[in-house]
């Protein structure tokens, strides 16, 4: 399911995007959930307590109180994954969507010309970035994690923590179902309790592993040979 919201302080235009969105994904057979903001900070706060939970954005760049372009600045410091599409009035704003990487614009009045072309689009890379991605669940606690940015994955009773390159991340959950997950992205279980990224690897010891920025995480002898063997067939 793609997962939409909508930002624009107008209501009507709110409804309109809305209403004909709804129409061009039942018509790619495509099932979606459509949230609508009526102002920047609503959507900021929202989304730093859910990161991740949206796929695609439409937000209008010229807001009452925060505008659109600050916003979406703003959302890129936590969420580089949504797909942002920009409404505007006028042309002049255009330009400015690059810095903040943004798919698209769509001229209100005139979004017909644009909506399926962008939409589509969107959903495209959506899909292709859910590879290079994994979402984290527990409670009310949601977040995405960018794959190439996790060095290990520790479990220590029931709180599972990721350490990425310049944070780390607990939350209560399985080790079980991080290696589901993972297993099959150039993760490895060197030890009952650590998964660890591959692509990070710098050495491999007796019992021990040293990673690129100078970690070191254990190796259990039973699991030394298959982590040899990722590691070879990573490389080669």
């Amino acid at each position: 399911m793609v997962r939409i919201a909508i930002c624009d302080d107008q209501d009507i235009f709110q409804g309109t995007i809305k209403n004909k969105l709804n129409l061009l994904l039942k018509q790619e057979c495509i099932k979606a959930q459509i949230d609508c903001y009526d102002s920047g900070n609503k959507l900021i706060k929202y989304l730093k307590g859910n990161s991740g939970i949206y796929d695609i954005l439409f937000l209008d760049i010229l807001m009452s109180g925060i505008n659109g372009l600050d916003v979406a600045k703003e959302i890129r410091t936590f969420d580089n994954r949504m797909q942002i599409i920009f409404l505007t009035s006028s042309s002049d704003y255009i330009l400015q969507g690059y810095d903040v990487e943004a798919l698209g614009y769509l001229i209100k009045g005139q979004e017909d010309k644009k909506l399926e072309e962008v939409l589509l689009k969107a959903i495209e890379k959506t899909d292709k970035n859910y590879d290079d991605y994994i979402m984290i669940k527990s409670g009310s606690f949601i977040r995405t994690i960018c794959l190439k940015n996790i060095e290990f994955i520790e479990v220590r009773n029931r709180t599972i923590t990721i350490n990425t390159d310049d944070e780390t991340i607990e939350f209560n959950g399985k080790m079980e179902d991080m290696q589901n997950e993972l297993l099959c992205k150039n993760f490895i279980l060197t030890h009952r309790s650590y998964l660890v990224n591959v692509r990070k690897i710098k050495y491999i010891g007796t019992s021990s592993i040293e990673l690129k920025s100078g970690k070191e995480v254990l190796l259990s002898r039973l699991r030394s040979k298959e982590v040899k063997k990722a590691y070879l067939d990573y490389i080669f």
